[in-house]
């Protein structure tokens, strides 16, 4: 069995690889890469069953070793089953991904609708990629959801009030614009 200390090990392990591929996904020139080593068999067959014993934290990091193909073939559709698992139970992050599975349809069925409603709970906890993505999709309105301009202006200054430039800019292009109709489908406001 592995002490509490060697779990973080590996939780950090596969974080630090999440991160690298993250980071290599949209090519960042000259990023620090950590180098670090796939998890070994062993420590993801541990990390399932504490996922399974109803762990978030454990069930998020095994949505990763899956999405990720850290150790295991890549599948898509166990990934946003842990993803989900770690989601119901609140964590933003887990939120986040499956926002973005159902946006990308990866693992599930494309779907714009149940994009939003995950986007929407994991920017009511204050994740910034949420709120972006929330505002871009509120601006574009796209399939299934209608063009927002109030909403979008709410969650990219949220965006931007955690410091994200990419709010920024988006929010200049509406400001130009001086076009603002619509209501708030998330209810959140």
């Amino acid at each position: 069995m592995f002490s509490t200390n060697q779990l973080s090990q590996i939780q950090k392990k596969i974080h630090l690889n999440a991160y690298d591929i993250l980071l290599s996904d949209i090519e960042i020139e000259g990023s620090p890469m950590s180098q670090v080593d796939n998890p070994s068999p062993e420590e993801i067959a541990l990390l399932i069953s504490l996922a399974e014993q109803g762990d978030k934290i454990y069930q998020f990091t095994v949505g990763i070793i899956y999405s990720k193909a850290f150790g295991v073939a890549k599948d898509e559709v166990k990934a946003v089953k842990w993803f989900k698992k770690a989601a119901e139970q609140g964590l933003s992050d887990a939120q986040f991904n499956m926002g973005q599975a159902y946006f990308m349809g990866k693992g599930v069925p494309k779907n714009h609708m149940k994009a939003l409603h995950w986007y929407c709970l994991a920017a009511e906890q204050g994740d910034t990629e949420a709120m972006l993505k929330l505002g871009i999709i509120f601006v574009k309105g796209n399939d299934g959801v209608p063009l927002n301009l109030p909403a979008a202006v709410r969650f990219l200054e949220m965006a931007k009030a955690n410091g994200d430039p990419d709010a920024i800019k988006n929010l200049d292009l509406i400001y130009e614009s001086r076009v603002l109709e619509h209501s708030d489908p998330c209810n959140t406001h």
